[in-house]
């Protein structure tokens, strides 16, 4: 895969601009370090998000084998929407790096609100979806209506933290854009580790609120 982009980048024609002058020994010790001080903490963040859904996984096999299942299949179909907002997130993410560059605040202005608002139709429309459809959805996965019903509970929870996860990704899209990603990843990792999962444990075991408690200290890190 990275070979065929490489020959892709190197012999298109859209990209024979870019060879000129191009040789090892430009390699650019400063710009390495620019690129890691975005990259390492930009890193992080996917880190400490996607750790977070993955211990709750650990979480819920501690509660049972159907509360793991109606997790997979509630995250399976969650996820469908956030790749779109992470989509446009990457978008946000070149459209107002772009206009920095320029120095055009009033364009970057424009690209960050654009972004904003189209992820907040789609992930709003999404919301709505995965309630209504929240006993059809899952039963494409499986057919026991135990897990079903218990995929059906998380599929509502899933729709009130849509509109807040689209925005959050979208937000430290932007942000990256800016390059500014140190504070967004501390507060990443506030929300998902600080209050996100200790709260979903305290809900779900000390409040017997098992599968749901989990997903609702997801939610309240999400917001």
């Amino acid at each position: 895969m990275a070979l065929m982009i490489a020959y892709y980048v190197w012999w298109s024609p859209r990209y024979k601009t870019y060879h000129i002058n191009f040789r090892f020994e430009r390699f650019s010790f400063p710009m390495v370090s620019k690129m890691l001080q975005i990259g390492i903490p930009t890193g992080f963040q996917f880190i400490f998000e996607v750790g977070a859904f993955s211990t709750a996984a650990i979480m819920m096999g501690w509660i049972g084998v159907n509360a793991l299942a109606s997790h997979q299949i509630a995250i399976n179909l969650a996820s469908i929407s956030y790749m779109m907002a992470s989509g446009l997130s990457a978008a946000a993410m070149v459209r107002v790096g772009n206009q920095l560059g320029q120095r055009d605040i009033p364009g970057l202005r424009d690209a960050g609100f654009t972004v904003f608002l189209m992820t907040a139709a789609f992930m709003s429309l999404s919301a709505v979806c995965l309630i209504l459809l929240r006993e059809f959805l899952p039963s494409l996965y499986i057919d026991d209506q135990q897990v079903i019903q218990m995929s059906a509970s998380l599929l509502i929870i899933a729709g009130m933290f849509q509109l807040s996860d689209g925005i959050q990704v979208v937000g430290l899209g932007a942000l990256r854009g800016m390059a500014d990603v140190k504070i967004p990843t501390i507060v990443t990792l506030i929300a998902y580790w600080v209050i996100g999962l200790p709260l979903g444990y305290f809900f779900a075991f000390h409040l017997g609120m098992e599968e749901k408690g989990v997903w609702y200290g997801l939610l309240t890190g999400s917001a």
